[in-house]
């Protein structure tokens, strides 16, 4: 039977418009292949989409190391770094395969919370940043996999008993505040922001801002009380936590698609 293969198309430094107009080029491509992309079983289109997102992330992962070696930074830990961000990119592939769009995003944050690239502190600054982007893609492709599938009148599966019969909490109006009110400062944002890339102390951060030191800390202590941010009394370093990269990501997320509209 004849399908149309859907491409993800991808350039060197892959930024969320790029996504978006990737996104938008799929939805337009399956709107054009009408029935005969509806012909095909709902497995067989997440396949299509699953397999066209590994390549580019493939793809982006060798240039990435292949960059590394032609600088003399490909060390054995790059290399251990590597081996681990591929069976991560193969598992989560795989679980997007098998449970769709809820079961792959469920994975791929206990990738980010959990002892693996992200919060190793034996890969370097670059591994790491690289390992949030390649989250970052993976989460965007998954986030819109059920849209670019509507067109067709077909959703993903959800796989995940867990994720499908559970009820969602009603989330307070306080709660929310809580959550967000220490995001609401252009100050906070930009530490997470630094501590996204590697763990500072307070008088580095205080110069890299522009911040005298009592401004600092009074930014850092709200971040450390909302469980944003953690200090490190041995090092005398702080670090983002997994909540704070997560509330960072979403805050940024969230604002570009307002910006958007």
């Amino acid at each position: 039977m004849y399908f149309h293969v859907i491409l993800f198309y991808y350039s060197e430094n892959v930024d969320n418009e790029e996504i978006r107009n990737q996104i938008e080029l799929l939805r337009k491509e399956v709107k054009a292949l009408g029935s005969s992309f509806a012909d095909l079983k709902q497995d067989d289109a997440r396949n299509v989409l699953a397999m066209q997102a590994r390549s580019v992330l493939i793809e982006r992962s060798e240039r990435f190391f292949s960059e590394l070696k032609g600088s003399g930074k490909l060390d054995a830990a790059a290399l251990r770094c590597k081996e681990d961000l591929d069976g991560i990119l193969e598992e989560s592939i795989m679980s997007f395969k098998r449970g769709g769009r809820d079961m792959a995003l469920k994975d791929l944050l206990s990738y980010e919370q959990g002892d693996h690239v992200v919060r190793s502190k034996s890969y370097s600054v670059a591994c790491k940043r690289y390992a949030r982007e390649m989250f970052e893609q993976l989460r965007s492709y998954y986030d819109a996999s059920d849209s670019i599938l509507s067109p067709i009148g077909q959703r993903v599966e959800r796989i995940s008993s867990v994720i499908c019969t559970r009820e969602r909490p009603e989330i307070s109006p306080q709660s929310i505040e809580d959550a967000l009110s220490p995001l609401a400062s252009s100050w906070r944002i930009s530490i997470l922001r630094l501590l996204t890339d590697e763990d500072d102390g307070l008088a580095e951060l205080g110069r890299k801002l522009g911040l005298k030191k009592g401004h600092a800390q009074f930014h850092i202590r709200a971040l450390i009380g909302s469980g944003y941010i953690a200090y490190d009394r041995k090092s005398r370093l702080y670090s983002i936590t997994a909540k704070g990269s997560e509330a960072y990501t979403g805050v940024m997320a969230l604002v570009q698609r307002l910006i958007s509209l």
